[in-house]
């Protein structure tokens, strides 16, 4: 075994907590279809023709400035969009779903100019589908924030971190349609901590070119304006500390993709259902999830080991790189309790193995 397995007895890592739902076995990922054009099967969802008004994602309520776009379903981040009628109708407070699932990682490496930031996004587009709407000389941009100084508002130079323009078709592991890219900036702030983090993908054309604009863009598009940052078709999506799960450090890479992912979904509270799903990972592969109740983030097999090993659960890919962990947790769980974790993949690269992101899972 590559990890030491620590036994503990502290309600043993969270006792029965997780580890009764953790322990059983791994069922099938739950498929998450990519929505068509006009075409979102998501609850929420007030209308599914792209131009009625109320077809707008959100950002997440309680961050400055406010944020949408109009979903046209053309292109997003990670999987799927998630289309809400009114920013109270945004599933920030719950795991994050469709909502939030463009995020790869968020690490830090040494720089010309002292540490700097890397984020490694996912864009997903309709290319195949609708070659038109991507005409030669269009472009997506990714853009990114960070709200180094934690008072709520971003979208200001002092908190931009950069852009990457993408088009495609792309060649790699995610399709002709899909690509993860990363988005390196100047970090400002201690690599330990956690802050909001807030990606927007934006369509521009030929005739209507992207400048990145570290302050944001006006709302122009909505008749009459509004208060909230408006860059026309896209997504908005925002990353906080105060939600129950969140992103850590940086994968290492696989042999069949850019990264596996891991993530969570569910409120985290007392008694509530969550779940734990890794994907893009290598098929068919032995795999272990990491957890602990400290976060070490060092280097390890040629990635970055993020939490300390105090339990070690050996699992196996599906088919397609996929496995999900279902769990209940204990209700006894203290509010603000944080767990760590993070899946180790046998694949054929250096040291023989690959990883996932990390993941912070806070009781709530």
């Amino acid at each position: 075994m590559p990890f030491r397995h620590h036994r503990l007895s502290f309600r043993s890592l969270l006792a029965t907590a997780l580890a009764a739902g953790l322990l059983s076995t791994a069922v099938a990922a739950q498929t998450r279809d990519d929505p068509g054009p006009g075409d979102n099967d998501n609850p929420d969802t007030v209308n599914d023709l792209p131009a009625a008004p109320g077809d707008f994602d959100w950002g997440d309520m309680g961050l400055l400035p406010g944020a949408r776009h109009k979903v046209q379903h053309f292109e997003w981040l990670g999987r799927a969009v998630d289309e809400e009628a009114v920013p109270s109708a945004d599933d920030n407070m719950d795991g994050h779903g469709n909502d939030d699932d463009g995020l790869f990682g968020f690490g830090y490496q040494p720089g010309p100019s002292g540490m700097q930031v890397v984020l490694r996004v996912q864009l997903h587009t309709q290319l195949s589908d609708h070659p038109a709407i991507f005409p030669f000389g269009s472009q997506n941009f990714i853009d990114a924030w960070i709200d180094w100084d934690k008072d709520g508002v971003y979208e200001h130079p002092a908190e931009y971190v950069g852009t990457v323009a993408l088009h495609g078709p792309y060649a790699g592991p995610f399709g002709p349609d899909s690509v993860t890219a990363l988005i390196i900036g100047q970090a400002k702030s201690a690599p330990a901590d956690e802050y909001n983090v807030r990606l927007r993908v934006d369509w521009h054309d030929v005739g209507n070119t992207h400048t990145p604009s570290p302050a944001g863009e006006a709302d122009g598009n909505i008749n009459p304006p509004s208060s909230f940052q408006l860059t026309s078709f896209g997504e908005t999506e925002d990353y906080r500390p105060t939600d129950p799960w969140y992103i850590r450090a940086l994968g290492k890479p696989g042999s069949s993709t850019a990264q596996a992912r891991l993530s969570g979904s569910g409120p985290a509270t007392a008694g509530s259902s969550n779940q734990i799903l890794l994907e893009y990972a290598k098929p068919n592969a032995s795999a272990f999830l990491i957890l602990g109740l400290t976060r070490i983030e060092v280097p390890f097999k040629g990635g970055t080991l993020v939490p300390a090993p105090d339990f070690i659960l050996p699992l196996t890919t599906d088919a397609n790189g996929k496995l999900t962990l279902p769990f209940v947790l204990d209700p006894a769980i203290p509010a603000g309790t944080k767990l760590y974790l993070q899946t180790w993949i046998v694949d054929a690269v250096s040291f023989g193995w690959a990883s996932s992101n990390g993941l912070r899972l806070m009781a709530k």
